[in-house]
């Protein structure tokens, strides 16, 4: 017994489709049955179907390497032509494709087919993987930018499964630099922007926010923000539709301008920007100083989030090294923290903390009631550079933000890139990027290397992590996916392991 796909009604023994009123097929023929691969990435196979008469279909694709390993995709609507996608394939595997076709009276009828999708283009990184021995299930995937860090070229977005393969891929046409912002847009697609990390005014493409579909088709691209110069760091949707971007802004008298923090709110439904923010105000209101004359970009942004409830936002600073709190509605700098900001640092126990406890230079500041945590790239720390996590519980009355967890690796340090997200399962996703022309910041750089890791705060460990194998191309951010929110997987996706063996 086979489960019935689509809205049908009993009217007299016969059976209709209550949506189109046709009268449904009691024994199904597939005339015709073609099988092409995406037009954007050899990840993705399109399968036209014809059948004699209006039937439902669905197909499965099992890897012939990993039985496990199966893809489904289905068209419950009655039709006599049918297009079926997959995506997420291995690149360079053969699969053993079934495709049915089925009626409401339960005939069916199927074929078998052999899809061997092509190798990986060149240009993507190598990647490799390692688990804890007693973490069977890691069922996600990973959304990162891959950059030639250096260089500021042949860049991309791939999204890899728990063994660090590539399943999907985009080649970005433009020369960025590292600082791509990506995010997953459910149901829709994926998000990137940023890519003008440096804010030099010779820069081709003063970073750039674009949209994919899940096939890699382009849906939308602004090159330029409404507020502010370029695109810079971080961009991100809301759940509101509204884009938050750095933009950075000229600032300061026409005759010795400077450039500052620009922070773009836009709503691409109605081409508005909805809310706007830059340092000048700060300085016009004496809560910043203005810059001396050779103090070009000394408030240059690189993080930036909204918190309460998108009431307020943060922002991390280069130059000075600081988090700051800016009010939405007022437009008020309400607090800075850091070494030299308005806030006591306090070790977990409790007592003051020394200099070097501070971040110095962070990345994408998450707020969450009084937990901030913190990707510190430690960039002139005091006695020794290097990176950690690190988590303050802030006081914002008593003004004390004290160290409740860090963490770090032996050797680690990153000086201009990185990330750090709190997950739902309470672990921590740390990005750990990789600037081999960075040696201005400090020695042997040349020893590590970008990779993406989830951490267990409770036990300090490392349950899983994917590593760049080549020094030359890195990371900026990166987001953990649910096995099921993207590619229908069923080794990643319990449902869908579900659903196939119930269509069997």
């Amino acid at each position: 017994m086979w489960p019935i796909l689509g809205l049908w009604a009993c009217t007299g023994g016969t059976v209709t489709d209550t949506s189109t009123g046709v009268e449904p097929c009691a024994e199904p023929a597939i005339l015709g049955l073609t099988h092409t691969p995406g037009e954007h990435m050899v990840t993705e196979a399109r399968f036209e179907l014809t059948l004699a008469e209006p039937g439902a279909a669905w197909l499965t694709c099992t890897l012939d390497s990993d039985t496990t390993e199966v893809h489904l995709a289905e068209s419950s609507q009655e039709a006599e032509q049918h297009v079926l996608v997959l995506q997420g394939l291995l690149p360079g595997s053969t699969y053993t494709c079934e495709v049915t076709a089925a009626c409401a009276q339960g005939g069916r009828a199927s074929e078998v087919v052999v899809l061997d999708t092509d190798p990986l283009p060149e240009g993507l990184s190598e990647l490799v993987h390692s688990r804890q021995p007693d973490l069977v299930d890691w069922n996600a995937y990973v959304l990162a930018n891959d950059s030639r860090v250096c260089e500021g070229e042949d860049g991309a977005i791939l999204i890899t499964d728990d063994q660090a393969r590539i399943r999907w891929y985009h080649r970005i046409p433009e020369d960025l630099q590292i600082d791509i912002d990506v995010h997953h847009l459910p149901g829709e697609g994926i998000y990137y922007g940023g890519g003008w990390g440096t804010l030099t005014p010779r820069a081709e493409v003063p970073g750039l926010v674009r949209t994919l579909d899940y096939s890699g088709a382009e849906t939308s691209l602004r090159l330029a923000p409404t507020f502010g110069l370029g695109f810079n760091h971080t961009s991100e949707p809301l759940a509101t539709g509204e884009q938050l971007s750095l933009t950075a802004s000229e600032e300061g008298p026409d005759d010795a301008p400077w450039q500052g923090v620009g922070i773009e709110l836009y709503d691409p439904a109605t081409d508005t920007v909805t809310w706007s923010w830059q340092s000048q105000q700060a300085v016009d209101d004496g809560t910043l100083a203005a810059p001396e004359s050779d103090g070009r970009n000394i408030w240059w942004a690189n993080a930036l989030s909204l918190v309460d409830d998108g009431q307020a936002a943060l922002v991390t600073t280069y130059r000075s090294g600081e988090i700051w709190k800016i009010d939405r509605a007022s437009g008020e700098l309400v607090w800075r923290l850091g070494p030299d900001g308005d806030f006591a640092l306090l070790t977990a126990d409790g007592e003051p903390a020394e200099d070097a406890d501070w971040f110095y230079i962070a990345h994408d500041p998450e707020l969450t009631g009084d937990r901030l945590l913190v990707y510190d790239n430690g960039t002139g720390r005091p006695g020794v550079d290097f990176t950690r996590v690190v988590e303050l519980q802030l006081d914002e009355t008593a003004r004390t933000a004290r160290i409740v967890w860090e963490w770090t690796e032996s050797g680690w340090f990153d000086p201009i890139t990185g990330d750090a997200d709190r997950l739902d399962n309470g672990n921590v996703l740390v990005t750990m990027g990789h600037c081999p022309c960075c040696t201005q910041h400090g020695d042997g750089l040349d020893e590590n290397l970008s990779a993406v890791i989830e951490v267990d705060p409770d036990t300090d460990e490392v349950i899983w992590r994917q590593d760049w194998v080549d020094e030359s191309r890195g990371v900026y951010r990166a987001d953990k996916l649910d096995g099921c929110a993207i590619f229908a997987n069923a080794a990643l996706c319990p449902s869908v392991a579900a659903r196939v063996q119930a269509l069997e």
